[in-house]
């Protein structure tokens, strides 16, 4: 009986290993990019820096 313990610890550790985290257990990570020193100076550009704006879809459909 031993025996059979000890094959099952390798089996145990792999798939604690192999467990994922979620998103929750992850915590964000901002990386520093060179828009971080970016000032807008248009209108357009300073939606899209305050996140009003955040695809090409946006701007484009308000254009009609």
């Amino acid at each position: 009986m031993p025996e059979q313990e000890e094959k099952k610890q390798p089996i145990d550790e792999i798939k604690e290993m192999q467990k994922v985290p979620t998103a929750e257990q992850v915590p964000e990570v901002r990386v520093p990019t060179s828009l971080d020193r970016w000032v807008p100076k248009t209108k357009l550009g300073r939606l899209v820096f305050e996140g009003k704006i955040n695809s090409i879809d946006k701007i484009l459909d308000s254009r009609e």
